[in-house]
């Protein structure tokens, strides 16, 4: 498979604000061709929710790949959770104040299949 740096962007991108885990994992090692030196926290964030959901570490994953700053938030948001005994709703505005500029937060709070903004919209023609 052949992937233009500005595709892959988009691949990936549609993958994160869809939650397609499973095609996010087959077009995010493509990004070490592209010689980038450090993965974007865009993509970190969701790898390390794949990592933590499957408890699978994907075979292109290294020390390297999730940054320590991604692991202590990832570590700090999943403490929050617990403190609200994993209540999504209790716990959002103390999380707002954290993570809101996280992947971790859109997926719980903002993404259009936790909201169901889009339900009721007429399709784009």
């Amino acid at each position: 498979v052949r992937i233009s740096g500005m595709n892959h962007n988009y691949i990936l991108s549609y993958c994160i604000l869809d939650s397609n885990f499973a095609e996010f994992i087959k077009y995010l090692p493509y990004y070490s061709s592209f010689k980038m030196k450090a993965m974007p926290r865009a993509w970190e964030e969701p790898l390390a929710i794949y990592i933590l959901k499957t408890k699978t570490v994907p075979g292109f994953v290294n020390d390297q790949t999730v940054s320590k700053g991604c692991i202590q938030r990832l570590t700090a948001f999943n403490k929050t959770m617990k403190q609200f005994h994993n209540d999504v709703q209790a716990a959002k505005n103390t999380l707002r104040g954290n993570f809101e500029n996280t992947y971790w937060y859109y997926m719980l709070y903002l993404n259009p299949k936790v909201t169901h903004i889009l339900d009721n919209k007429a399709p784009v023609q």
